[in-house]
């Protein structure tokens, strides 16, 4: 199907819009798991819709063979290079970057009594619905100084919904799902000499930390604010001796309401597991036949 222009404000998208745009050289959709969400158009100069192109507008387009009909809000035009310009879009969930939550929400019980907290702590009205099919219990609070934004507190941030209980998340336009697990075993076998025709392996190291810095702050039976550091202040992860140097996050551990070194320490080996702390980042393409 052909990506569809529309209006800024639309709230109905049953119809064609703006336009169909059937002209566009390419138009593509990258959803990383648990990630970003984007669409990269490229669109010639000459094309029937170009001067429709505009900031805010939207697009319409199939994100996958299960996610049908996603919105994706255009918020980068760049300028023409041989007859073509590239149109970068955001996800239409992504507009819970733009919102804020109440201040010092806290959360308890399984993941979808998590995100419907989530989903009824925000200081604007908004579109979004929640599901989870995650069981496991678990408990936080959302503090105003800490919660940049709302979609921080799904997942981004120290005590996140993400953090709390793992999972993948599945975003169909303002739909939020968490889910244990998003996709099923085919049991397809994809290998060399029968359908897979390339496969690439890219790493990267510039986001990936070696070692954190944790810490806890609170306040004693005094009203004397403490903070709690470790003797060696920080913590390595198995993985250290792959780099040629540290490099080292620090981690605020105050919502935990730690106040013992011993405490401290125990989170901070918890939380470089469940983060993956020391693992470059590996993408992987892959070209097969279906």
């Amino acid at each position: 199907s052909h990506p569809i222009l529309y209006k800024a404000n639309e709230t109905d998208f049953n119809h064609l819009g703006l336009g169909v745009l059937a002209d566009a050289a390419s138009c593509q959709v990258v959803e990383e798991r648990n990630g970003r969400f984007e669409l990269e158009l490229k669109y010639p100069i000459a094309g029937k819709h170009f001067h429709d192109l505009q900031y805010d507008r939207l697009i319409k387009c199939n994100a996958g063979h299960l996610l049908k009909n996603q919105r994706f809000k255009i918020i980068r035009i760049s300028k023409p290079m041989k007859g073509l310009v590239t149109i970068d879009a955001e996800h239409v969930s992504y507009l819970a970057q733009d919102l804020s939550l109440k201040p010092d929400i806290p959360f308890s019980g399984n993941a979808s009594v998590a995100l419907a907290t989530w989903a009824a702590s925000m200081v604007d009205e908004h579109p979004f619905s929640t599901f989870s099919d995650i069981l496991t219990t678990g408990q936080g609070k959302w503090s105003l100084s800490d919660t940049e934004n709302a979609r921080k507190a799904l997942g981004g941030m120290s005590g996140s919904i993400l953090d709390t209980y793992g999972g993948e998340y599945r975003f169909d336009n303002y739909h939020v799902g968490l889910y244990a697990q998003r996709g099923n075993d085919s049991g397809a076998l994809i290998a060399y000499g029968r359908n897979l025709t390339e496969l690439t392996q890219e790493e990267a190291i510039d986001s990936t930390y070696t070692s954190i810095y944790p810490y806890s702050i609170y306040t004693d039976d005094d009203e004397n604010e403490i903070t709690v550091t470790l003797p060696e202040y920080f913590v390595d992860s198995e993985h250290v001796e792959n780099f040629a140097r540290r490099k080292i996050l620090k981690v605020d551990f105050s919502e935990d309401e730690i106040t013992t070194v011993s405490a401290l320490r125990s989170r901070a080996e918890s939380y470089i597991t469940s983060n993956n702390i020391g693992v470059p980042k590996v993408n992987l393409k892959l070209k097969f036949v279906d």
